[in-house]
């Protein structure tokens, strides 16, 4: 991993990648310090490859691609979005990363066989409940030695927050994790099911990589709910103020945060093959 962000680092500074994150999510400092962190995962992922989407002749899509900003702040355009939500598709095409935008669920991916080169999918998997399904689609519409660059919150995600330990000796933790998951709308994690699952379905993981620290997880949290405190309370104006500064120390943290890494991490990117037929 730290060889592969140093590679990305001759292109682009983690600087200038969380400075466009920083742009696009304007006051909100937990999402661009969480979507800059993927971003440099994906890129190291991509670059493992020696791959970039949108070369000539290369088919790319993005599955779940929302909005389109995460596709953004990557710098990368692909030949298809996937987006289940007609709003956020609409955003995602005028959003200039995408040469077409498809409203479609993973689950039944509206493509024909065996015509991507290249899938991305971040952090969208966690949110299908038929997960197995998704897989399966994936593998469908690949071409043969195809791949899908896959991010993914690890198991463990809300146990390694630091400030919940205390909750755990007095027996509420169970409660808090389950209230996060459903803000988070998770019905998976990466583990040891999730690789079963990739392997039933016909793929084969040849890259796996960590991501987000575990000290970062608990901030990115904090931050996360501060801000939804700080506008409860008709507080946004001093949020914003706070926001300035929290973006400065953000991104010294993005700088840093791969020395801080062990074998893992608050989420995980994968590259995931299917051998050529």
């Amino acid at each position: 991993m730290v060889a592969s962000i140093r590679r990305v680092l001759q292109k682009d500074t983690t600087e200038t990648i969380y400075s466009r994150f920083r742009d696009l999510f304007n006051g909100r400092p937990y999402l661009s310090l969480w979507r800059s962190l993927e971003a440099i995962s994906i890129i190291s992922a991509l670059e493992s490859l020696c791959i970039e989407p949108g070369l000539k002749g290369c088919i790319t899509i993005d599955i779940g691609c929302g909005d389109g900003l995460t596709t953004r702040g990557i710098g990368w355009r692909f030949s298809a979005g996937i987006e289940p939500d007609t709003f956020s598709a609409t955003q995602a095409l005028n959003s200039g990363q995408y040469e077409m935008v498809v409203v479609g669920d993973a689950t039944e991916l509206p493509l024909k066989d065996g015509i991507i080169d290249t899938a991305l999918s971040n952090c969208v998997f966690e949110h299908i409940f038929k997960i197995e399904e998704a897989f399966s689609e994936v593998r469908r519409i690949l071409a043969g030695g195809g791949s899908l660059i896959l991010t993914m919150p690890v198991r463990g995600l809300v146990s390694d927050i630091v400030f919940f330990l205390p909750l755990s000796l007095i027996g509420l933790y169970g409660y808090i994790e389950r209230f996060i998951d459903k803000g988070l709308r998770h019905f998976h994690y990466f583990d040891g099911k999730i690789l079963a699952m990739i392997e039933d379905s016909g793929l084969r993981v040849i890259y796996r990589s960590y991501y987000m620290p575990d000290f970062l997880v608990s901030w990115w949290l904090f931050l996360r709910y501060a801000e939804r405190v700080f506008r409860r309370l008709h507080l946004a104006w001093f949020w914003r103020c706070m926001a300035k500064v929290i973006e400065k120390l953000n991104c010294c943290l993005v700088r840093s945060s791969h020395r801080y890494m062990s074998r893992g991490g608050g989420g995980v990117v994968m590259i995931l093959t299917k051998e050529g037929e």
